[in-house]
């Protein structure tokens, strides 16, 4: 599954939770891993911090495009009414 930033906007929330808990149990399991033995693939600690990262991320945006009040254009037909006036 190549997990490209689009794809992941896409997934529904709990999706990318359960993504997030999956990778992170995985990051885990590879650091341990690096301690006791060599690894077959040092590079899948590298992708594993990088798609937490870009979870996290998508998760803030998330959370502030909710918070954040929709900003209504001025309506033109008001502003011209009034100049008529």
């Amino acid at each position: 599954m190549k997990d490209t930033a689009k794809e992941l906007r896409e997934m529904s929330v709990e999706q990318r939770a359960s993504l997030l808990k999956e990778t992170t149990a995985k990051l885990f399991k590879l650091r341990v891993q690096s301690k006791m033995e060599r690894l077959d693939s040092p590079s899948e600690v590298k992708k594993a911090k990088k798609l937490i990262a870009r979870l996290k991320t998508i998760e803030t945006e998330m959370k502030a495009a909710e918070a954040q009040p929709q900003v209504v254009e001025a309506q033109p037909q008001a502003a011209e009414a009034e100049s008529n006036q």
